[in-house]
């Protein structure tokens, strides 16, 4: 039944009264009263690969559908994007707020045992961002990663990722480019304090930020703050799902030695720093600072490449903010930042005395 309301609804057929009486079973009538008719809205197609079925047709989310949580119920509402491991989807919850939920994509002939780490993986990362207090971190809502496949509710920012924010003709400036990075070092801080409430001796990393995992709260075109997303390969430490020989992350944003190691499992914060060093690049600059360059270039000789990069300092940034950017992209872990925790009172200084 579930199924065929799922299909009218996608469709706009006649029949939609019978998705509101689907509705009123699990929501009961307050909460249909509170939430708006724009949740039958047109239907967005689904991803492609839920319209050619290289998914399991088990676990395949439909417009109108309900799905239970640990505390709450949620109607999705419609597609809203794709990621290498999971889909988002908008829902809304009874009382008809909007959310989002992330669902890890399950193929039936996937190899066991890399479902088996992906859903490890995937829980792990539902886990540590339920943990997180900080603005500068999306919220977790609710987790059911038990459930085939797993899912989780987070809430949905009212803004755009920094890649689709910021046009490369319109640059934002190094003051506010700065608070955004700062902000982004916020969440990272916060990020550490949730895992080390368990473990001290263990350092904690992200290992792929780039501008597509950085959000900006947006009002109208004003920027309210920075919030840092998607920690599907974090390295906590409770359990390390990475080996040595993986190499993940973002081209134009993996620090050199993770390239010649050939894999994050040994990566800590300053890789994060040296990416952080990237974004800001970009934020001040423009354009990324490898993404047109060789792996094998910038792995092993990163050296001349950055001299040059740093040669072009645009005239709008000042030599101070310059310097920290190439401290922060340094080729020996070594010359960088030590921690999020240093870099964050550096630029925090650096912004003072540009206000100053």
């Amino acid at each position: 039944m579930a199924n065929l309301i799922g299909r009218l609804l996608e469709s706009r057929h006649p029949a939609l009264l019978a998705g509101d009486r689907l509705f009123n079973r699990v929501f009961g009538r307050s909460g249909r009263q509170q939430l708006q008719p724009a949740y039958l809205g047109p239907a967005v197609p689904p991803p492609p690969f839920l319209l050619q079925g290289s998914g399991s047709s088990s676990f395949r989310l439909r417009i109108g559908q309900c799905v239970r949580a640990t505390r709450d119920a949620f109607f999705v509402v419609n597609f809203f994007a794709e990621g290498g491991m999971a889909d988002i989807f908008l829902v809304k919850d009874p009382r008809g707020n909007e959310a989002l939920l992330k669902q890890l994509k399950y193929f039936p002939a996937q190899d066991p045992q890399l479902r088996k780490n992906l859903q490890l993986r995937f829980a792990r990362e539902a886990l540590v961002m339920s943990r997180i207090k900080s603005p500068n971190v999306v919220k977790v809502l609710d987790i059911d990663p038990q459930s085939p496949p797993a899912f989780y509710i987070m809430e949905k920012i009212e803004g755009k990722s920094l890649m689709d924010a910021v046009p490369a003709d319109k640059l934002l400036g190094q003051k506010l480019s700065l608070v955004i990075i700062i902000q982004v070092l916020d969440g990272l801080l916060a990020f550490e304090r949730a895992c080390q409430s368990e473990s001290k001796a263990v350092q904690v990393a992200h290992r792929d930020i780039k501008p597509d995992n950085i959000l900006l709260r947006l009002e109208g075109n004003r920027v309210k703050g920075a919030v840092l997303t998607d920690f599907g390969i974090v390295k906590v430490p409770e359990s390390e799902q990475t080996t040595v020989h993986e190499l993940m992350g973002s081209r134009g944003y993996l620090a050199p030695e993770v390239i010649v190691t050939g894999g994050t499992k040994n990566a800590d914060q300053r890789a994060d720093i040296f990416s952080l060093g990237a974004v800001l690049y970009w934020l001040l600059t423009g354009h990324e600072p490898f993404i047109n360059h060789d792996l094998v270039e910038l792995a092993c000789d990163p050296g001349p490449l950055i001299s040059r990069l740093y040669k072009q300092r645009p005239g709008s940034v000042s030599r101070e903010v310059w310097a920290a950017v190439f401290k922060a992209l340094a080729v020996q872990p070594e010359q960088r930042f030590q921690s999020y925790a240093e870099m964050r009172q550096a630029f925090f200084e650096l912004h003072k005395t540009l206000n100053n």
